[in-house]
């Protein structure tokens, strides 16, 4: 049977790539059926190294509202609802999330020292945003 590390070489995931992971943990334990959520974070952050940077969704889809009773964005305590992986991924101590309400993103390594926790663009997908910071990168 393949190991998580073989097949992310496999697939072409190297040192200092930029990549943005959004998988769900079920899929990926059907091939790797006894890999925790950690293991699979550990890989990655592995394969990249912190020259490279791991970036995933942790959306909340959370819209500010004048009402009561709705779920108010808290970067540190919302969870993320774009799955286990993420939400396990969010909590790392060596991970940052930016503050977009709506759209935030769980990201280590090299993407730190460029978006700061503070981003919240005006769009949370387009100038300004980590999916812009990838999209300029070449080696993302």
């Amino acid at each position: 049977m393949m190991q998580f590390k073989d097949f992310l070489e496999k697939i072409g995931v190297s040192k200092e790539q930029n990549i943005i992971v959004h998988s769900s943990l079920r899929s990926i334990k059907i091939a790797f059926n006894s890999i925790s959520p950690n293991q699979v974070i550990d890989e990655l952050k592995q394969a990249v190294t912190v020259s490279g940077s791991l970036i995933m969704p942790v959306f909340t889809y959370n819209f500010k509202k004048s009402n009561d009773g709705y779920e108010r964005f808290d970067a540190i305590h919302s969870p993320s609802k774009t799955g286990a992986l993420t939400e396990v991924f969010r909590n790392c101590d060596d991970v940052n999330r930016t503050s977009s309400p709506t759209h935030s993103f769980a990201i280590w390594g090299k993407i730190k020292n460029k978006i700061k926790e503070s981003n919240s663009p005006e769009s949370p997908l387009g100038e300004n945003s980590v999916l812009h910071w990838l999209a300029k990168n070449n080696n993302a």
